[in-house]
């Protein structure tokens, strides 16, 4: 538990770790780093923002910000910020004596002069010390009397340690109350060499904490769906679950929904046939779905538009939430306990997660409220007598709040709760599924590693299926597509903002970016090569035209609804074939005619 002011907290502070002396000289380094330069060590907007400097981003060094400064002082606040604890000052007689020789040989007392005599505006608020119960495998800390601390009911319970060498899951986590029936648990178990990484959720629990539903190689080699008890040893592969994803569980724990081949389906924990729900028109899948103890599911049936309602029995789904102004997806649904409210992410573009938002919606009223800006995957967590809490992600870090459900309202500040999970910034994959049961705590599995985004090389590809290197740097790159001469690539490049459109020429093997922003998607050629019209999902939807060399501004070509993507030229260049998509129509194709008289100005007619 992270209990302090969050701009002086030492890193290890920040992540609950046990503590020492060495934490209060880290704090007292951030201090004397203010005195000297007048600017906070450690920044941010929000707590997430300084939490992520602190953890992970080094001060702007102080003679860059005062050069009056004596180097020696540099020196010693430097090295009083170590996030290495063992690089730190050990103890305090040693920046002391450091601080003594620097006001000894500083002859003009620059030094001194150059520290605020007064006090900064926010001081370090101490830490009590934490004792360890070793039997009882628990963490107890005493709460301070001057600032709140927020209590956290659940045991974090799976860490799935997959990727290269196999999964398992494990205990991460649990409140410090003195009076604990609960204590934490950690452990570890191997859920097989055959299981796999999903791409947003490798793992979930179902509602009674007694099974896992994760993607596992079949005996064909192919990904399928397998469950585990987890008082078994083994999995068991749910057959016709072939290259299933995002599972999810029905709230009695009998069901699994999935999407598979642009539709929503599910499968009894027993076996037997799948049953197909409805389509999922695009990208099904997208930000996984949720089922309600009505009998309903929500869920993200296509990567640009608004969540949709879907009875579990099947049938048609309805729209349920619209894009907001600038919008361009909503997905990571979840229904919160009594089905009166839901939980959703919102973002301006499909891909790059840091920047979106979690959001509330009341089904009743139809309500909808921004909970936290600069997140994604919300996720809920009820306690017996309490209203709960809301945990979401941010620049690879878990993060969790008091959260007020009847009101919806966050209360208090957030507090980071785990970096060690392997959340995907760039396709918003969070990782991690809760389940209430235990009853009392709660567990929680998770993907364990670092947040990073999926990244691949780009290939050739012969007719004779042999694969060479194109672009032999990995990213998560999409959408690749040859000019009409075969000498250039223009692909999607995604990161954690977004995603922007670059060219990458075969010759002279260069990389040019194209947009920036992180709103641009889907590059079509014209027929001369000239110019690329793209999706730009900046403050809306529509259709832009950019040069291809990387000279001159992108242009707004054509306004189009959520979901209205460019596909092809006709061969003469006048004439622009694009699809609008979305869970209520699908598909729908379109064509709009240019005046290109001008062609870096070009005028599109009526669609």
């Amino acid at each position: 538990m992270a209990i302090g002011t969050v701009a002086y907290m030492s890193p290890e502070q920040a992540r609950g770790e046990r503590l020492d002396t060495r934490t209060d000289l880290f704090s007292f380094g951030s201090v004397l780093y203010e005195m000297a330069t007048g600017q906070q060590a450690f920044g941010g907007n929000t707590s997430a923002a300084v939490f992520g400097a602190l953890l992970h981003e080094a001060p702007t060094p102080p003679l860059r910000l005062q050069p009056d400064l004596p180097p020696k002082l540099e020196e010693i606040i430097t090295k009083a910020l170590e996030k290495d604890r063992d690089l730190r000052y050990q103890v305090a007689s040693e920046i002391r004596a450091d601080l003594k020789r620097l006001k000894r040989d500083t002859s003009t007392g620059r030094a001194v002069a150059a520290m605020s005599p007064s006090p900064p505006a926010q001081t370090a608020v101490g830490t009590p010390p934490l004792q360890r119960d070793l039997s009882a495998s628990r963490i107890i800390g005493e709460p301070l009397p001057t600032r709140p601390t927020f209590w956290f009911p659940w045991a974090i319970a799976a860490a799935l340690l997959a990727m290269l060498s196999g999964a398992g899951w494990w205990l991460a986590w649990r409140n410090t109350r003195p009076v604990d029936p609960h204590p934490l648990v950690r452990l570890s178990v191997d859920l097989g060499p055959n299981a796999l990484t999903g791409m947003r959720l490798t793992a979930a629990i179902s509602p009674d904490g007694r099974r896992l539903v994760f993607p596992a190689r079949g005996p064909d080699g192919k990904p399928q769906l397998a469950t585990r008890l987890l008082d078994q040893a083994q999995p068991t592969l749910l057959p016709g679950t072939e290259n299933g994803v995002e599972p999810f569980f029905s709230p009695d724990s009998q069901w699994v929904g999935f999407f598979v081949d642009r539709k929503l389906k599910k499968i009894s924990v027993q076996g037997g046939a799948p049953v197909t729900l409805c389509d999922a028109p695009a990208y099904g899948g997208y930000g996984a779905a949720s089922w309600g103890e009505d009998g309903t599911i929500i869920a993200a049936l296509s990567a640009l538009s608004g969540l949709s309602r879907v009875p579990a029995a099947g049938g048609a789904p309805q729209a349920l939430t619209r894009l907001g102004k600038g919008e361009a997806t909503h997905c990571c649904p979840q229904i919160l306990p009594g089905g009166q409210t839901i939980l959703f992410t919102a973002n301006v573009t499909a891909v790059g997660w840091e920047n979106a938002s979690v959001e509330a919606m009341s089904l009743k009223s139809g309500v909808t409220k921004t909970l936290v800006a600069g997140g994604y995957f919300g996720r809920y967590l009820p306690e017996n007598g309490t209203p709960g809490y809301l945990l979401y992600l941010h620049q690879g870090v878990l993060l969790g709040t008091a959260f007020d459900p009847n009101r919806l309202e966050i209360q208090g500040t957030p507090v980071p709760l785990l970096e060690d999970i392997a959340a995907d910034p760039g396709w918003g994959g969070g990782q991690f599924d809760f389940s209430a049961a235990p009853s009392g705590h709660g567990t929680l599995v998770y993907l364990a590693g670092k947040g990073a985004a999926h990244t691949w090389p780009v290939m050739w590809l012969d007719s004779s299926g042999k694969m060479q290197p194109l672009v032999a740097t990995p990213g998560a790159y999409d959408h690749p597509l040859f000019s009409p001469d075969g000498r250039r690539l223009a692909l999607v490049n995604i990161t954690s903002s977004g995603a922007d459109i670059y060219v990458y020429e075969l010759e002279r093997e260069t990389m040019t970016q194209l947009t920036f922003g992180g709103h641009a998607h889907m590059p079509v050629w014209t027929p001369d090569g000239k110019h690329i019209a793209f999706r730009s999902s900046a403050g809306g939807s529509r259709i832009s035209w950019i040069r291809s060399d990387g000279t001159g501004e992108a242009e707004v070509l054509l306004e189009t609804q959520p979901g209205g993507l460019p596909w092809s030229f006709s061969p003469d260049g006048r004439h622009l074939a694009y699809f609008e998509q979305g869970p209520e129509v699908g598909h729908d194709l379109w064509t709009v005619t240019l005046d290109t008289s001008d062609p870096d100005h070009p005028k599109a007619g009526k669609p």
